[in-house]
């Protein structure tokens, strides 16, 4: 399965990762994406795994 992220979900990924690097810390930011990139591969193996929302194919997670 491919995951498309749409421009909005980028920005909004990119500006969280920014703000972590600026208020937080390195491993808290690094800590953020890994539990990103660990839910995108759950979704990946089991897109039914998280609720669909009011839009179509689109999932809450």
């Amino acid at each position: 399965m491919k995951i498309i992220w749409s421009d909005e979900a980028l920005l909004d990924y990119h500006q969280n990762i920014d703000y972590l690097l600026k208020d937080w810390s390195e491993q808290v930011a690094l800590d953020f994406m890994e539990d990103v990139e660990t839910v995108v591969g759950l979704i990946k193996k089991n897109p039914e795994l998280y609720p669909l929302t009011d839009h179509r194919d689109i999932r809450r997670v």
